[in-house]
């Protein structure tokens, strides 16, 4: 469903995740300073800073599919991208606590 000017009518679910994404992001950003004053870290802080965010740019993204098989398309990117981000934060964050 669509309003006049042709932005998408949000499901009570999308809000929920766009907030979410949102609080992750800000919560990541607030997490950076002190991260970054520990030995070791700087490999973390730099993952962190990109994938903080990166949810809710992904979110937004799939919002403006042209067409159904776009948005799963970009959906599945975006799933994807957070996998690969998912795993590269755990392995330094192992690596992290190890040192």
């Amino acid at each position: 469903m669509r309003t006049q000017n042709a932005q998408p009518v949000l499901s009570a679910r999308a809000t929920t995740l766009r907030h979410r994404l949102l609080e992750l992001a800000a919560a990541v950003v607030k997490l950076l300073p002190p991260l970054s004053e520990q030995p070791g870290a700087k490999s973390l802080v730099k993952q962190l800073e990109r994938c903080g965010p990166a949810g809710g740019a992904n979110c937004e993204e799939a919002r403006g599919a042209e067409s159904s098989a776009d948005f799963i398309h970009k959906v599945r990117i975006a799933a994807a991208t957070h996998s690969d981000q998912t795993q590269c934060v755990k392995r330094d964050s192992v690596l992290f606590s190890s040192t």
